[in-house]
């Protein structure tokens, strides 16, 4: 396995206890992606809703967009290899 790999798995796996973690204290886990414009990102709950969110750069006000559908969530969680957390 190269270090690359190595550290490819290391960081999934830090990922996802740090989002089981947010999870169990109750909050949102905030997921950045790319192709997003700047300032937005989707916020997962524990439930499974995904939220498209914006950030006004202004007031630091999260504002949701609009929430995805149960295939939008299911793509980005198989994306970003995501497991339902129950």
């Amino acid at each position: 396995m190269s270090m690359d790999r190595n550290h490819q798995d290391y960081g999934r796996y830090v990922v996802r206890k740090l989002r089981e973690e947010t999870f169990r204290e109750g909050h949102p886990f905030m997921i950045y992606q790319d192709e997003l414009p700047d300032y937005h990102f989707y916020y997962e709950y524990l439930d499974g809703k995904i939220h498209l969110m914006y950030m006004d750069e202004h007031t630091e006000e999260f504002i949701l967009i609009r929430e995805l559908s149960k295939e939008e969530a299911d793509q980005l969680r198989h994306r970003c290899k995501f497991e339902i957390i129950k």
